[in-house]
């Protein structure tokens, strides 16, 4: 059912009922045979078979001959992937196909090819250096397979969960396992992460949806843990808000604060205690204060 372009003037062959894309009595104006082929799967090789009918096991032609004679050749994109003449030692099987008394050959030829894009351009083409009745023969039963990358992987290099090259789901990491070829795993993010670059919970770039702040070593860090709202701080204690769901730490003597400075702290830590405001009666920042005897 697939739809080849066909140059030259005999696209179908009618053997006996047997249909071939003949290339009867042929010459270099007969060729080649072209289709795209969609490939709906993420992959990264594909393998193309096809049958290859020597009609009359080419009748009238020497087997020298018929080796400088005929050479198929196949095509994805302008890439070559296979070059058989008819003198190689391909596995070979004979019938009479086209139901005239003389026996045809066929001989089964495949190839795999680095592939990952989305159509597959085939074609199928010869190269002759005489024509006439020196040459009947066609091409039949055309096969194309393409491996599918694993479940996980964007695109690969291979077949397995380990040949990633990137990650379908954006809630993965990429774990690279083979530097030399950039392949690798694509690996859970860790608790409440929306993306990340690594397994732990420090690791999130972004945090999951549902009142999730995002808390940073630093302003300049890419990454830092997501944790639900606590309410009026919004942060985990530690660390303030800065807008856009983001926090950030407090200075160290600090349990809760405003900011980074060592003076604006809301409460102390257990092992500075003492809030020492710096405005009483209009602030309620200070500075976290160790015990110092007398009235601290």
């Amino acid at each position: 059912g697939q739809s080849w372009t066909v140059s030259g003037s005999t696209p179908i062959q009618d053997c006996n009922s047997s249909f071939t894309f003949g290339i009867y009595y042929a010459d270099d104006a007969e060729t080649p045979i072209a289709t795209n082929l969609p490939v709906t799967t993420v992959h990264t090789q594909c393998f193309v078979q096809f049958d290859m009918l020597l009609a009359d096991e080419w009748r009238g032609s020497s087997q020298g001959e018929q080796a400088d004679v005929y050479v198929v050749q196949s095509y994805a994109g302008t890439t070559p992937l296979m070059s058989a003449s008819t003198s190689t030692d391909y596995a070979a099987k004979y019938s009479n196909y086209c139901g005239a008394g003389n026996t045809d050959k066929f001989m089964r030829i495949g190839k795999k090819f680095s592939h990952s894009t989305s159509t597959v351009y085939l074609t199928l083409d010869q190269n002759l250096s005489q024509g006439g009745d020196k040459v009947s023969l066609g091409i039949a039963n055309i096969y194309l397979y393409c491996d599918s990358c694993h479940t996980s992987c964007s695109s690969c290099d291979g077949f397995t969960e380990n040949d990633c090259l990137g990650c379908v789901s954006t809630e993965e990491f990429f774990n690279i396992q083979d530097v030399a070829n950039s392949k690798g795993s694509c690996e859970p993010c860790s608790g409440n992460c929306k993306t990340c670059n690594g397994p732990d919970t420090e690791d999130c770039l972004t945090c999951k949806s549902g009142s999730q702040y995002w808390h940073r070593a630093d302003s300049g860090a890419s990454t830092g843990s997501c944790h639900t709202d606590t309410g009026d701080y919004h942060c985990q204690d530690k660390y303030y808000h800065i807008g856009s769901s983001v926090c950030l730490p407090c200075h160290s003597s600090c349990q809760t604060c405003s900011a980074a400075n060592e003076d604006q702290c809301i409460t102390c830590d257990t092992q500075t205690p003492y809030l020492h405001l710096a405005t009483p009666s209009t602030s309620d920042n200070g500075r976290c204060v160790a015990e110092t005897g007398g009235n601290n």
